[in-house]
């Protein structure tokens, strides 16, 4: 990745709320917890956030859209269709 995808990123990230910025990290990065599986880090999510597990995707799902969004009309590059 060019560093200054690495900075449009950061700048995408930044048009997040702090909480949905912390959901998409968490829901990420997971892996670099150590053990922690998916599901595990969901929970945990939910009772950080007193939500449901739906809504937490619903969050997720927003916010992959708005870095979708960033990156269209800040870069060059171009998202690739359907891809999760």
């Amino acid at each position: 990745m060019k560093i200054n995808n690495i900075f449009t990123l950061q700048d995408a990230m930044n048009t997040l709320s702090e909480r949905d910025r912390e959901i998409l990290s968490a829901l990420y990065l997971y892996q670099e917890e150590g053990k922690n599986t998916p599901s595990t880090v969901l929970d945990t999510l939910c009772l950080m956030y007193g939500t449901t597990k739906d809504n937490i995707r619903q969050i997720k799902k927003r916010s992959e859209s708005k870095i979708i969004d960033y990156f269209s009309k800040n870069s060059n590059l171009k998202p690739i269709k359907d891809v999760k």
